[in-house]
């Protein structure tokens, strides 16, 4: 979708008024579980029909299924779970060369990509995607263990992961959350990336993050 900015020029004697034009970018989202990433993906796309949803999370579970499956028709008789889990590289390969066939498939219509996920880091998405994407960042980094149990415990559903973990093992899942949250924040401040700190009133800074994204990437 193509949308359209004024700008005005001013000399000693008159003014022109022009229409520049402004054309949707791609959006990467990334970040730290359970930080809003999701949510505000789908408020995204349920505002504009232009764009079109990458889970890259949901894609890395089918790639971890199809891993296993090949693994329990093999002679290997000891389960070894890195032979199951998809690895870093992997995960790169196959987002960079799906991504760029729907790039392909969208640039006959006039449609964009919203990609989200918890999986690579702000160094991957750079060197990978910056060319085509805007690329902006979600953590917690000034939550407290308790505080963000609570917090998790408060919105979850039965469409969550953490829904289906115990109390004590989440406080463990807490604690790398805050930890993400720490290393994304500065690396992004670091590289220049948005980072959207989603501790505190959540409703409001998805809103804020939204108005953001809309200013930068979506429309002017």
């Amino acid at each position: 979708m193509i949308y359209y900015k004024n700008i005005i020029y001013f000399n000693k004697f008159t003014f022109i008024a022009e229409q520049e034009e402004f054309i949707s970018q791609n959006i990467f989202i990334l970040g730290a579980s359970r930080c809003g990433k999701s949510t505000l993906t789908d408020k995204l796309l349920d505002m504009y029909k232009n764009y079109e949803p990458l889970r890259v999370d949901s894609a890395v579970i089918a790639l971890n299924a199809l891993n296993f499956k090949k693994y329990i028709f093999s002679k290997n008789e000891i389960l070894n779970l890195s032979n199951i889990k998809t690895t870093h590289e992997d995960i790169i390969y196959f987002l960079k060369n799906y991504f760029n066939q729907l790039k392909w498939d969208l640039s006959k219509t006039s449609k964009k990509l919203i990609i989200d996920t918890h999986e690579l880091d702000v160094i991957d998405v750079i060197k990978n995607f910056k060319s085509d994407c805007d690329i902006y960042c979600f953590g917690m980094p000034n939550k407290s263990i308790k505080n963000l149990l609570r917090k998790i415990r408060k919105t979850d559903s039965k469409l969550d992961w953490s829904y289906y973990v115990s109390n004590d093992m989440m406080k463990l899942n807490c604690d790398e959350i805050i930890c993400k949250s720490k290393m994304l924040y500065k690396e992004c401040k670091e590289l220049g990336i948005y980072f959207f700190d989603m501790s505190g009133d959540r409703k409001n800074k998805i809103m804020n993050a939204i108005k953001i994204i809309e200013k930068n990437s979506i429309q002017c």
